[in-house]
């Protein structure tokens, strides 16, 4: 550089012995101001680097965050991905677990069934065996019906209640002698007669012969219609079991006084109605637990 300008100095010291000084002057200035253009290129340039050079390094640094950026997403990413993957091993785990806690809960399922059926089983058969004891007592009123089909309403009177079948004798008009007496009229021992063949084709029924009276004083043999009432029905058990071969077993005398009224005493046709003896069947206890056991015993023999 310097040694350019010296060159350009002897070079215009060589001019200027030729050139006039106004022309010399003009020449110095032009040579000054194109150095000044040159020297304001040159730091205009270097100002173009220095900026280039930063806009470079502020690339360098916001390359080099993107690079820390990616790098956190990567590794965000990754975290996700492992979530996922848990995700996925815990629902086929659990998917698992629940293929075998259904198979589990099928054959509980399968256990109560069985069970159920056996219970089902066992209550038709409970019921079968009530059914008959029904239907048998259906055919007690039926023959009952049949046998007693020429007597009054008032005289006999036949049905069937709360699973139990029910025969009621006019006491006074039908069975016994007199409105105070204990023994039975030659028409009412016609009458016990019939009932008792009638009760030995049941031997699978219990029957209560029960004696009902009015709301007056009995005759003054009797000490009270407790004990004129249970005297009537004893005598119908007596004439059933020992004239005509009821089953001793089979048989039972009741008195119920005054206390079970069919019609009101206010009249004489109610006292008269209230005054009675019922032949009540149900089934016997001890053939219905036989019958029942028995049936629950062929059902698990059969299992």
């Amino acid at each position: 550089m310097k040694k350019a300008l010296l060159l350009s100095f002897a070079f215009w010291i060589g001019l200027s012995s030729c050139v006039t000084k106004k022309k010399y002057l003009e020449l110095a200035n032009d040579k000054i101001t194109m150095e000044s253009f040159y020297l304001d290129s040159v730091a205009s340039l270097r100002n173009d680097v220095q900026l280039c050079e930063q806009r470079v390094q502020a690339l360098d640094l916001n390359l080099a965050e993107r690079k820390g950026e990616n790098n956190i997403l990567e590794k965000l990413r990754g975290e996700l991905q492992d979530q996922i993957d848990e995700l996925e091993l815990e629902i086929e785990l659990k998917s698992n677990q629940s293929v075998s806690s259904q198979k589990s809960t099928r054959q509980k399922i399968n256990e109560k069934e069985k069970e159920i059926k056996a219970f089902k089983a066992q209550l038709a058969s409970v019921d079968a065996i009530i059914q008959k004891y029904k239907n048998r007592l259906l055919a007690f009123v039926g023959d009952a019906s049949m046998a007693f089909q020429g007597f009054s309403d008032k005289m006999v009177s036949v049905s069937s209640r709360n699973d139990k079948a029910v025969v009621v004798f006019s006491a006074n008009s039908l069975l016994f002698k007199r409105a105070t007496s204990t023994s039975l009229s030659d028409r009412g021992m016609s009458t016990v007669q019939k009932i008792s063949d009638i009760i030995k084709q049941y031997p699978d029924l219990e029957i209560y012969v029960i004696g009902h009276t009015d709301n007056h004083k009995p005759a003054k043999s009797y000490k009270d219609n407790w004990y004129f009432s249970t005297l009537r029905a004893v005598t119908v058990v007596r004439e059933m079991t020992q004239k005509n071969d009821v089953n001793n077993n089979q048989v039972y005398a009741v008195g119920k006084a005054e206390f079970a009224p069919i019609a009101s005493n206010e009249t004489s046709d109610g006292r008269a109605q209230n005054h009675r003896i019922e032949i009540v069947a149900v089934p016997l206890s001890r053939s219905m637990i036989r019958d029942i056991q028995n049936g629950l015993r062929n059902l698990a023999g059969s299992k």
